[in-house]
């Protein structure tokens, strides 16, 4: 009860001894053992602040034969949460870079479709075609690209598409 009792303080590792000890003599019997894996797994989990030595003194103060074998068990426990940490871990990492990697592709093609678009549209000239390369480069927003995209395709002239994508690049410098 002891250890339910002071399973949130930071001192717990220095009380684990006297604690352990206490369930030691109970663990003399087979049900007392079971108990004392019990709590052990319970300190291991609920409290992080309990080093493996302050457990390791624990277990010894409670001078038990199996004593090696409740270490070994913990310590497989601490090796899976670990391993489980780092692969929750990893996954979130991967997943992110899976989504920034695919919003550039995505922006890159809606960048190219519309550099395609205009000019098909208005048979630009070269140096027209740079321009408009450096200013769709800056646009880094996916619903812009595609608002500017259905607005290219419904506009009559050059002039009122260049309108369009002047306040959208200043919108985009202003975000």
């Amino acid at each position: 009860m002891l250890a339910l009792k002071h399973i949130f303080d930071q001192n717990l590792g220095q009380q684990l001894p006297h604690i352990l000890g206490l369930i030691g003599s109970l663990a003399q019997q087979e049900s007392g053992l079971e108990m004392l894996r019990t709590v052990l797994l319970y300190i291991a989990q609920a409290n992080q602040a309990v080093t493996e030595a302050e457990f390791e003194r624990g277990v010894a103060a409670a001078a038990l034969p199996e004593g090696e074998n409740l270490m070994a068990t913990l310590a497989e426990r601490w090796q899976e949460e670990g391993r489980a940490r780092g692969r929750a871990e990893g996954l979130e990492e991967g997943l992110e870079r899976g989504l920034e990697r695919g919003l550039e592709k995505g922006l890159e093609a809606q960048r190219q479709t519309l550099l395609r678009l205009l000019e098909w549209r208005f048979q630009l000239a070269e140096t027209q075609k740079a321009a408009y390369q450096q200013q769709v480069a800056r646009l880094n927003d996916l619903s812009l690209l595609t608002q500017l995209i259905d607005y290219l395709l419904a506009v009559q002239t050059l002039a009122e598409f260049d309108m369009k994508l002047l306040t959208s690049l200043s919108t985009a410098n202003d975000s």
